[in-house]
């Protein structure tokens, strides 16, 4: 059985990032799983950099396909343990109530600053910027070749070619995954 990660809304913004995480997840090499609460952050991130994408459904169909690749992804039931957490940031409370709630092994963020190593250690669980996370798991038994095949299928998907799949992801800050693909 896959291990339990939590995916923070500012993972799924970049498309790129978003793409290749739950690729990695609709694979089978984790089980992800996020919340409305994140949906609603990645939305209004959405709309504040994209405000025309706020008139239509797009950003609806977003979050539909995303919730539909990776099934059982969203957590419910957490929303009584959120006041329990003291946080840096009271808005990533809801983040960890996430996480313990679904049994998580990891959380998936950029904001390392928001979960402090002994809050986590607490509760089994460790935070991990989506560069480190991603090329750790290239390094699993087996994940190597279906990380290759992953990063095939989003430069087929896209009309584009490994190489701009390569480039899109060094732009997302993902250099050790970049470095570890092309080995």
């Amino acid at each position: 059985m896959p291990f339990v990660v939590v995916y923070d809304s500012c993972v799924l913004f970049p498309r790129t990032m978003r793409d290749i995480l739950t690729r990695v997840a609709a694979a089978g090499l984790v089980r992800a799983q996020w919340t409305n609460h994140i949906h609603d952050e990645l939305r209004a991130r959405l709309v504040d950099k994209y405000p025309d994408m706020a008139e239509g459904e797009q950003i609806n169909k977003l979050i539909s396909y995303i919730t539909g690749v990776v099934p059982d992804c969203l957590v419910e039931g957490y929303e009584d343990l959120i006041e329990a957490f003291e946080l840096p940031d009271a808005k990533d409370r809801h983040v960890a109530a996430a996480a313990i709630k679904a049994g998580a092994q990891v959380i998936v963020s950029r904001d390392g600053r928001g979960f402090p190593d002994e809050f986590l250690s607490r509760h089994g669980i460790v935070q991990k910027d989506p560069d480190d996370f991603v090329a750790d798991l290239i390094d699993l038994p087996r994940a190597g070749p279906v990380m290759h095949s992953i990063v095939t299928a989003m430069a087929d998907d896209q009309d584009k070619t490994v190489e701009d799949v390569m480039n899109a992801l060094r732009k997302n800050k993902m250099p050790l995954t970049v470095a570890k693909l092309e080995r």
